[in-house]
């Protein structure tokens, strides 16, 4: 009698950078594995975007693509994808009606100005601090400037979402507008409390309800998408630094969960507790019919996008192994405060500016590099310092792309004072997603019983002495007030 085949779990993790399908076994072993890139636009200062056609196109693709390699059908699929990105479509057509404001976009920071008075209470609600980094404050920016929109959004002929809503949309034949809990949270209109858009959240924004997708649990039977020929039904939907903590093996409270690629976030898990604090946000881990988990967390904006402007301006190696090579090279660095996209928490700075100082003429590319690197873990130690001491960290992982450069998690270990183990899997938010839908899909009973402990491949200990960090973090903290300082100055001098 012949064996039942092994079940195959698949993930669509949609980034700023690429579009990405993975096939795993329930063990997180890749099994297929395809990519397509995606541009990004940056048309004027404070601006980032995508083509929506290019970001659908890049997941058709992939999907096919490893769908076709795989040559049977997996249980079902986990979408994850970048989480305030949002795009405005028509309904009839599906035609794009904007580019896909990313995430990293500034341009609505004149309408959080004008909504400040509503910051606490919107903090309040939703979690989130005032800021032009997430969806309805560029929405709003969109209905105000697209000819006709907002008319048209009320009488519900333009639909909204977040990416993983747009691509449920077309990929499914335009039956499901759905979003989760993670990407809703991303908003600024949802209700925490509720887990529902919040009427007084819609109004003062001015987004009417009918063009929001259902809110639904991380885990949840959404329905069946197109995957090239076959047609595979969805069991989770996640936002990529949620599913990344997930898929590192971080199921409870007081995993602490480095992710470095377009940005570098640290979430803490709080377990079902939720636990509020003044400079971090907090949000949803993920969610069941049954369950939540919440989750705090902080980011730094610009580090894979920050430092591929340096690749390109600089003449550096694209491959990531040289470029740690190259750091470590490095002798005397430049330190570089990375405030490319503005500073995220624990400062919610939009309109900061990056800074770097040091150079001489015997400055080298390895320098900028290294102060760089240093920058970085330098703003996301922020972040964790800014953590509560109710949920001590009980272990801090690593993962992402941008954890392969060795240079940069000994910084960061140098920063915390703390060890950091980095999982040998790096596509930790592809396997957190498959591992999501395996839940949902009925292989696992609950996600603590889906979590796997991934493997690791190092342990990075602190190895400068106190007096040497406590020098260097005065360096970077005079950096960091500087940064500010131009940027509003910047600001003010420079608005056309």
């Amino acid at each position: 009698m012949t064996a039942p085949r092994a079940p195959i779990l698949m993930a669509i993790d949609q980034g700023s950078g690429s579009s990405r399908v993975l096939a795993f076994d329930r063990h997180g072993r890749v099994l297929a594995h395809a990519t397509r890139p995606l541009a990004t636009r940056t048309p004027r200062p404070g601006w980032v975007e995508h083509s929506p056609d290019d970001l659908l196109r890049g997941v058709k693709a992939a999907l096919a693509a490893a769908v076709s390699d795989l040559g049977r059908d997996p249980v079902g699929i986990g979408l994850t994808t970048q989480r305030s990105t949002v795009i405005l479509w028509d309904r009839r057509t599906g035609r794009s009606l904007s580019a896909a404001l990313s995430w990293q976009d500034r341009r609505a920071a004149e309408i959080c100005a004008d909504l400040s008075a509503s910051a606490a209470r919107i903090r309040r609600t939703t979690g989130l601090v005032l800021s032009p980094y997430y969806a309805a404050p560029k929405l709003r920016w969109l209905l105000d400037r697209i000819p006709g929109a907002q008319r048209r959004a009320e009488r519900g002929e333009v639909l909204c979402g977040t990416v993983n809503t747009f691509l449920l949309w077309h990929l499914s034949d335009r039956r499901l507008h759905v979003t989760d809990h993670t990407h809703a949270a991303r908003t600024l209109l949802m209700n925490l409390s509720t887990l529902e858009w919040d009427p007084w959240l819609c109004d003062r924004f001015g987004i009417p309800l009918v063009m929001l997708p259902t809110i639904t649990p991380t885990i949840s039977a959404f329905g069946d998408i197109r995957a090239g020929a076959r047609r595979v039904p969805v069991f989770a939907s996640i936002g990529d630094q949620q599913a990344a903590a997930f898929g590192q093996g971080g199921a409870g409270a007081g995993d602490l969960c480095l992710h470095y690629g377009t940005g570098a976030f640290a979430l803490l898990l709080t377990g079902a507790t939720m636990i509020r604090s003044p400079r971090l946000l907090t949000s949803i881990a993920w969610s069941s019919d049954s369950a939540r988990s919440y989750v705090l967390e902080g980011a730094v904006n610009a580090v894979g996008s920050g430092l591929a402007w340096l690749q390109r301006n600089w003449r550096l190696p694209n491959d990531l192994r040289a470029l740690d090579r190259l750091a470590h090279r490095s002798r005397r660095p430049t330190p570089f405060l990375p405030a490319l996209a503005g500073l995220g928490a624990p400062d919610w700075d939009p309109l900061a500016e990056g800074i770097a100082s040091g150079f001489t003429l015997a400055s080298e590319p390895q320098d900028v590099v290294r102060g760089f690197l240093d920058g970085v873990a330098f703003l996301l130690a922020r972040v964790v310092t800014a953590m509560p001491a109710t949920v001590p960290a009980s272990r801090i992982t690593a993962s992402g792309g941008l954890s392969s450069l060795s240079a940069l998690l000994q910084s960061q270990a140098d920063f915390l004072g703390c060890p950091i183990r980095r999982t040998r899997l790096r596509e930790t938010s592809a396997w957190g997603a498959a591992a999501l839908c395996g839940v949902g899909a009925g292989l696992w009973r609950s996600p603590g019983e889906a979590a796997r402990r991934i493997p690791y491949d190092r342990l990075f200990k602190p190895s400068a002495n106190m007096d040497t960090m406590s020098q260097k973090k005065q360096v970077w903290e005079y950096l960091l007030r500087e940064a500010r300082r131009i940027g509003a100055y910047t600001a003010v001098n420079h608005s056309g």
